[in-house]
């Protein structure tokens, strides 16, 4: 009878340990995927970032090209530019050196750029991009 209750013992540990390692094995996977998944979204984002930055490069050549031709532009708000997934934040400055400052907004990675013009007679020149 003592080696009967011995053997159904052993069943019993014999569950709880197999029950335990896959718990363990279950928690390491689901830690491994979700690792995976953020590991993901990193390199998403920091690709998204990497778009924006030549998209807010797009809107201060239209900041640019817009000072070109209006030398007293001011913006009285943002300027949006959906095509180009970017808007123009400001355009500062006075006398002949103006500030444009643009920001690239593609699924809202957003990444601010700035430029430095200095305005001429038929023109203007490009003194710093940031």
């Amino acid at each position: 009878m003592v080696n009967n209750m011995h053997a159904k013992n052993r069943g019993f540990i014999a569950l709880a340990l197999t029950l335990s390692v896959a718990g363990i094995l279950l928690a390491l996977v689901a830690a491994s995927s979700l690792e995976s998944v953020l590991f993901f979204d990193q390199v998403v984002r920091k690709e998204y970032r990497a778009m924006n930055y030549h998209y807010a490069e797009n809107c201060l050549h239209e900041g640019m090209l817009m000072l070109s031709r209006d030398y007293f532009l001011a913006l009285a708000s943002t300027l949006e530019i959906p095509e180009y997934h970017c808007a123009i934040v400001e355009i500062k400055g006075g006398g002949d050196i103006r500030t444009i400052t643009a920001k690239g907004n593609f699924h809202k990675a957003d990444v601010y750029r700035r430029a430095t013009v200095r305005l001429r007679n038929h023109g203007l020149d490009i003194v710093q991009i940031e």
